[in-house]
């Protein structure tokens, strides 16, 4: 069975938005959520900043992935709330790449647990979304798309 990555409808308007609003460079950040039975389910997502993306590059600021990520963590009331994995965006209609693939499994790698990539490509119809899971182990799983409730697959 493949694994869904879900995000709920706000999640993807704003990473959409966050999208155009970066044009025509990339941007991203953080997924935070919880895991489901079918696989990791997104409730809300984070910009990281990157002052020098382009339009082919996006590195995340960690200090202040970590800095957001904390304040999350510690203001969720229900313990359920955790990091998923990232998100950026290719202002082309291209998925994630070679390098997008090793980086998410060197971070499933030093973190010791899986660790999700979604990847929002910029076609003729507007923002597609790409996922994929990387395990500790630096296996690499195609996640299905899903946006909750709007039967939309990204």
């Amino acid at each position: 069975m493949t694994r869904t990555l879900t995000l709920t409808d706000t999640v993807w308007r704003t990473l959409r938005l966050a999208g155009t609003r970066a044009l025509p460079r990339e941007t991203g950040g953080l997924l935070l959520g919880y895991y489901t039975e079918i696989g990791p389910h997104v409730t809300e997502a984070h910009v990281v900043p990157d002052p020098r993306a382009t339009r082919i590059r996006y590195r995340r600021d960690v200090v202040a992935a970590e800095r957001i990520l904390r304040a999350r963590i510690r203001a969720d009331d229900s313990d359920a709330l955790g990091y998923i994995g990232e998100w950026h965006t290719h202002p082309l209609p291209i998925g994630p790449s070679t390098t997008d693939v090793h980086a998410s499994g060197r971070l499933a790698v030093a973190g010791g647990h899986d660790i999700a990539l979604l990847v929002l490509a910029l076609g003729t119809r507007g923002w597609s979304g790409h996922a994929l899971n990387a395990d500790p182990t630096e296996s690499i799983e195609t996640l299905k798309f899903s946006v909750e409730g709007t039967g939309n697959d990204g």
